[in-house]
């Protein structure tokens, strides 16, 4: 068995380790060819567009537009018309000229245009002029244009396999020598060399890339790349009209302390690219990318790669997580952690693109997310269903207790429709067991609970409910079986939980007798529940009540006294008295010895009478009726009326007019009320007083019979209403009596819903209260 758990156990740990293992495998390959990854470059483009920011108002484009190309000509223009520019803007305090226009030929037609073009980049002293690789070899400004110059920088894009202009490489060359892109090259001749005399992105010292225009060329070294933060969309840069300055409608102090770009921005002219900002509008000039270049480099924002280590740690550290808590967490909360990896994951890479400018591709990694949950949910899920499937086979083959009735299964169905319907079937048996088992415990005539390993309450029948509810206890379901069972006692309190742990550690049940607050007796019985492996899973705990069966013996007990003591006792006198007369010398003169014999019968016979009524009074079926409580009163005055008359006893009533309807047995309720006047009667001294008085109570009619009598010692009087219990007070002779009669009373009282109570102060009489409910309350 040990060694069968060790196995399912190893189970779904070997399978996690397996597809944590090839999910890293996947995030390791994935990651290495990421840069390939077209989403990853639409996802980047979209948050570069996203992240907009204000141009340099310290760069401004002099364009060569349309309205340029319509006023001053086809292109290209004379090289005189690039010298008048130029010798307009050496009238400024520009700080640096970048020339975007390619010089690599001379101008065989003109060459005075060249020679006047050479002297204003001479003369200007700030211009700097581009050049560009061409199958690995470069393509420098004709010598002439090179000596004038201020500096020259490479005008070279990385376009990308999808044609979008994204990254540019700030420096560029053969083996021998390397030139600046053009946008450091101006800032190198502006004087803006801090900040940046270590050119920031990704450095290449031991690698050679072919060109993008030349693939297939000379190797062309190429060294620090960034990825270009553009600014915004096309057009974003103040532009100005290559004509409006040559006309001087720009003014010269426009210029004073920019950073001037001139090139094409014309459609026409076909130096423009897609890139990550275009969106559904035109390319952008590669002038205006060269002044998003240059934005970069002023403001530090250049964007690179992070470290291909860095990017692979967090991917396989993300997968890792995720994996952790698929295994350890339910697929709701694994999900959820899911979306929070996958999120956390985007919003980092957002994050430290536009404030850190470090480029960490998400799109893997959120792909390796999103398909290692689906993946380890069929995990599961199989091995779910195959264990349903075990257990189910295992159920079915189980004795079945409960005739049932069999569904078909499906004619055309899958596994998994034929399992559910398994499910379905062994679903429908649990539940006609449970209420199976909930009508065998509902029908069980005594209060049954049935509660679970922490002694809580689980299962509670008919008759509980109803034992509890009387008790003030409305909900049973999960309380504590040792505070339900608080009220009973032996009388002394009883450890519950002590017992509850002896069925368990004994696996015997354990039967306790004990008494509620309200007098009842219950044998209380704990039996403990095991599981198919002998571990306790709970109790069953029935209340078992006694109480009649206590009560007949206590009646037996009463009846076996009676007949041995109260019964044989004058009847023993009157067997001695017989005796006695049969010697002449101690019998008895004739009128004393019938006396005698007399008095011993009529106290056996008023024994018996009384023992009757009583035992009528608590085994009768009372025939309830309305009768009026005053007419009683009377009947039975006139019943006592000769004792009272003996004693010159002066009776008083106080009866309502209308008289005091109450509901009961007109015959038991009369002999009540003549005990009470009987034993007024006989315990008070001749021409004394006995007041009788009916009055509305709470819901009902209280009737009350005062004397002036002998009175009852306080500490006789909590057993005053016992059988068999007889007081006297103190000085005064015996009346006589069974000790039956007001045991009687109290039982009538209390079986008609009513209330029996009594005060009384020795010497100076006592008082009866009877108090009984009004028909319908």
């Amino acid at each position: 068995m040990k060694a069968r758990f060790a196995t399912a156990n190893r189970g779904p740990l070997l399978e996690w380790l397996t597809l944590t293992a090839l999910l890293l495998l996947a995030t390791v390959l994935l990651n290495q060819s990421v840069d390939q990854w077209q989403p990853s470059r639409l996802l980047y483009d979209r948050w570069v567009a996203s992240d907009a920011h204000a141009a340099n108002p310290d760069i401004v484009i002099i364009a060569i537009d349309n309205a340029s190309l319509a006023k001053i000509g086809r292109w290209p223009w004379p090289r005189s018309v690039h010298a008048a520019l130029l010798e307009r803007l050496a009238q400024t305090r520009a700080r640096a000229i970048g020339l975007d226009v390619i010089l690599a030929e001379p101008d065989r037609q003109d060459p005075g245009d060249d020679l006047a073009l050479a002297k204003a980049i001479r003369d200007n002293g700030r211009v700097v002029l581009p050049m560009y690789a061409a199958r690995g070899q470069p393509v420098l400004p004709t010598s002439t244009f090179s000596a004038a110059a201020a500096a020259i920088g490479h005008i070279d894009l990385e376009l990308d396999s999808d044609g979008v202009a994204r990254s540019v490489f700030l420096r560029e060359g053969t083996a021998h020598t390397q030139w600046d892109h053009i946008a450091v090259a101006m800032l190198r001749v502006a004087g803006m060399r801090q900040g940046f005399a270590a050119l920031p992105g990704e450095r290449r010292p031991s690698q050679a890339r072919p060109s993008s225009a030349a693939p297939d060329g000379p190797m062309w070294l190429r060294d620090n790349w960034i990825h270009i933060p553009f600014t915004g969309a096309p057009g974003h840069y103040p532009e100005v009209s290559y004509t409006d300055v040559l006309d001087g409608t720009v003014p010269r102090s426009f210029f004073d302390g920019k950073l001037v770009l001139v090139g094409a921005t014309a459609a026409g002219l076909g130096d423009s690219y897609p890139t990550p900002v275009s969106g559904n509008s035109r390319a952008m000039p590669g002038v205006e990318i060269i002044a998003n270049v240059l934005d970069a480099l002023i403001a530090h924002r250049a964007i690179v790669d992070a470290p291909p280590q860095v990017g692979l740690i967090l991917a396989i550290g993300t997968i890792l997580l995720a994996m952790l808590g698929h295994f350890i967490l339910t697929p709701r909360k694994s999900l959820a952690l899911t979306v929070a990896l996958a999120a956390a994951t985007l919003l980092l890479s957002y994050l430290m693109l536009t404030r850190e400018g470090l480029w960490i591709a998400p799109l893997p990694t959120v792909f390796m997310l999103a398909v290692a949950y689906p993946l380890w949910s069929w995990r599961r899920l199989e091995a779910v269903i195959r264990y349903l499937g075990q257990e189910f086979m295992r159920l079915d083959k189980e004795p079945h207790l409960l005739p049932e009735r069999t569904a078909p299964a499906p004619l055309i169905s899958d596994t998994v429709e034929r399992q559910i319907h398994v499910m379905r079937q062994a679903a429908k048996r649990v539940r006609a067991m449970r209420r199976f088992i909930q009508d065998g415990v509902d029908s069980m005539p005594d209060a049954t609970l049935i509660c679970g390993p922490d002694q809580n309450v689980l299962l509670a029948n008919h008759e509980a409910l109803r034992y509890f509810s009387a008790r003030g206890r409305t909900q049973l379901r999960g309380t504590p079986v040792p505070s339900l069972l608080s009220d009973l006692r032996q009388p002394a309190p009883i450890d519950w939980v002590t017992h509850l742990q002896h069925t368990v550690e004994h696996a015997q049940p354990v039967t306790i007798e004990a008494r509620d607050g309200a007098g009842r007796d219950f044998l209380v019985k704990l039996v403990a529940l095991f599981e198919s492996s002998h571990q306790p899973i709970g109790w069953i705990v029935t209340l078992i009540d006694i109480s009649l069966i206590r009560e007949a013996q206590r009646q037996r007990d009463e009846t076996m006294r009676f007949l041995s003591h109260d019964i044989r006792s004058p009847q023993s006198s009157i067997l001695a008295l017989l005796e006695n007369q049969k010697y002449s010398e101690s019998a008895l003169p004739p009128h004393v010895f019938t006396q005698r014999i007399g008095k011993y019968a009529e106290r056996t016979l008023s024994l018996a009478d009384d023992f009757v009524q009583l035992t009528r009074a608590e085994s009768q079926t009372y025939q309830f009726e309305e009768v009026d409580l005053a007419q009683l009163l009377l009947d039975a005055l006139d019943d006592v009326w000769e004792q009272g008359a003996a004693k010159r006893i002066e009776i008083d009533t106080a009866i309502p007019d209308d008289g005091a309807l109450v509901r009961g047995d007109r015959a038991l309720l009369t002999r009540a009320l003549v005990n009470l006047l009987n034993n007024a009667i006989k315990y008070s001294d001749p021409d004394t007083r006995i007041v009788c008085r009916i009055v509305p109570a709470q819901g009902g009619w209280c009737l009350t019979i005062r004397d002036h009598g002998w009175g009852i010692p306080a500490d006789a009087l909590p057993r005053l209403f016992e059988k068999f219990a007889r007081f006297v007070a103190p000085g005064e002779n015996d009346p006589g009596g069974t000790g039956l009669g007001l045991a009687f009373v109290k039982t009538v009282i209390d079986k008609h819903g009513g209330r029996l109570s009594a005060s009384s102060t020795v010497g100076q009489g006592s008082s009866f209260s009877v108090r009984l409910p009004a028909p319908g309350s």
